[in-house]
């Protein structure tokens, strides 16, 4: 259980009582909180436990043990217990409902219950157990405990640059397998390739070859051959993410430019600043009029460097991205992942 993991018991623990905090504030008896293979952060957040073939929840009473009850079944149950610390995990493959409601029943008649990733439950599963006391009234409590995600601890923070170290082994295989005569393409699969083989738990790829007017995964070995490319890594280590933009075959002037900007962008960031102070969102239509998110659990956290009023709080890790140019220049992409901190920023990886 959590074996050469720099996050304990003790921290996890730390973050239920964190949590358990907000439920007695609000008056939940309990939460419940769900994870699915393409999303599981704030299962993962309070569990560590990581679905493998179905989804996941994590039973979480005002007082007692918090449990783990997956829709996977056998084996995968058993590798799941291997990497959490919570001691109960049972299957429920068979009969969701029953064991849901077996949970609540301890908590009364009509509890009161938070529930947490609810909003990306498919439609199936949440049909099973909607109808269950507490559940069918239960109050939305994502943002309560994504908001204890924003704040990286030191052994998160370890975590991440374990894993900008793999972004940045696939980084250098993407270029050199470009540099080398190999279509976008292939130096995407070489990216990806490099990050799996640094031991990351998820690679998700895709790369441009117009501009990053638009992206899209593997399709052909020639596809974008000889042309200049963007090709977007993200990867998962130890149920934390990172990501970044790896430019191949751009100008230099456009390169200086998305370099000079990212510069402005990550000088401007500081603790405490709300988010609308640090300059323009990025032009770039790719990039949605946003320079970037936090980043951690999920690929995409608070805040959203929107221009909006969010602030940044210490502790926040984000994901700064920059696109400048048009299509007779050319076009350029930079980015990075910043650590804010009470005194100082950390830049934990740039492009």
């Amino acid at each position: 259980m959590l074996a050469n993991n720099p996050l304990t018991e003790v921290e996890f623990r730390a973050r239920i009582e964190a949590l358990r905090a907000i439920m007695t504030a609000r008056g939940w008896a309990g939460v419940i909180v769900f994870g699915d293979i393409p999303e599981s952060g704030l299962l993962t957040y309070v569990s560590n436990f990581a679905p493998r073939l179905s989804p996941a929840f994590a039973l979480i009473p005002l007082t007692g043990e918090p449990e783990i009850l997956s829709l996977d079944g056998g084996r995968m149950v058993d590798a799941g217990k291997e990497t959490t610390w919570m001691t109960k995990v049972s299957p429920a493959a068979a009969d969701l409902a029953g064991p849901m409601q077996e949970w609540l029943d301890q908590f009364g008649a009509n509890p009161s219950i938070g529930l947490a990733g609810f909003e990306i439950m498919p439609a199936a599963i949440h049909g099973e157990i909607a109808g269950l006391a507490g559940i069918h009234a239960g109050a939305d409590a994502s943002l309560a405990l994504a908001g204890l995600a924003r704040c990286k601890s030191a052994a998160e923070l370890a975590i991440l640059r374990e894993n900008c170290e793999m972004l940045s082994q696939a980084a250098v295989a993407c270029t050199e397998t470009y540099a080398n005569g190999a279509s976008a393409a292939a130096a995407t699969i070489a990216a990806e390739r490099a990050a799996r083989m640094a031991g990351a738990q998820d690679v998700r790829c895709l790369y441009s070859v117009d501009g990053g007017n638009s992206f899209k995964p593997y399709q052909g070995a020639d596809d974008g051959l000889g042309d200049p490319a963007i090709v977007y890594i993200a990867l998962r280590g130890r149920g934390y993410w990172v990501d970044g933009f790896v430019t191949i075959g751009q100008s230099d002037a456009a390169h200086a430019a998305a370099a000079s900007a990212l510069e402005k962008a990550v000088t401007a960031i500081r603790a405490g600043r709300a988010v609308k102070e640090t300059g323009s969102p990025s032009g770039h239509p790719l990039l949605a009029g946003s320079m970037g998110n936090g980043i951690g659990v999920s690929l995409q956290e608070a805040p959203r460097l929107d221009g909006g009023d969010d602030a940044f709080s210490a502790g926040d890790v984000v994901s700064v991205k920059i696109g400048v140019g048009d299509p007779s220049s050319g076009f350029g992409f930079a980015s990075g992942l910043l650590h804010v901190g009470d005194t100082g920023n950390e830049m934990l990886w740039q492009s």
